[in-house]
C-alpha cells in the first residue's frame, strides 16, 4: 500500500472513532503480514485518543525500540504502553511504530477493525 493512501486510511478511521464513537470506541490497526497491531481508544475528551500498544505482543527488541523512540511519551501500566494523542500525533506515531519499531516495509498494508460502542 502506498504511504499516503495508508496515512489517509488511518486518519479516516481515527476521525470516525473520535467523532462517531462512544467513550471507549476502539480501532485496531494491523499489518496483516506480521500480524503486529496498534490500537486506539476514544477517551472521554472529545479531542484526544488513547494509543494502546499491548506489552505482551512486543518482543524484547520491539519493546526496547519503542521506549528508545518515544521515551516518556508512552507510559506503561504493566499491560500496555499508552498515551493521549491528537489525531495528527496518532497518524505520525502509528507510522513510526510500524516502520521503526516493527520494521514493516514502506509498502506495508493496514487492516482495520472498528468498534464504535
Amino acid at each position: 500500500m502506498r504511504k499516503q493512501k495508508r496515512l489517509d486510511l488511518i486518519r479516516t478511521y481515527l476521525e470516525t472513532i473520535l467523532h462517531e464513537g462512544e467513550s471507549g470506541a476502539l480501532v485496531i490497526l494491523t499489518d496483516p503480514e506480521s500480524e503486529k497491531f496498534v490500537q486506539f481508544i476514544r477517551d472521554r475528551d472529545d479531542r484526544l485518543l488513547m494509543i494502546d500498544v499491548p506489552e505482551v505482543e512486543l518482543t524484547k527488541n520491539e519493546r526496547k525500540r519503542l521506549v528508545d523512540i518515544f521515551g516518556a511519551m508512552l507510559e506503561s501500566n504493566g499491560y500496555a504502553f499508552q498515551a493521549q494523542v491528537t489525531i495528527d500525533q496518532a497518524v505520525k506515531v502509528i507510522e513510526k511504530i510500524f516502520r521503526d519499531v516493527f520494521f514493516a516495509p514502506d509498502t506495508y498494508n493496514i487492516e482495520v477493525k472498528l468498534n464504535l460502542e
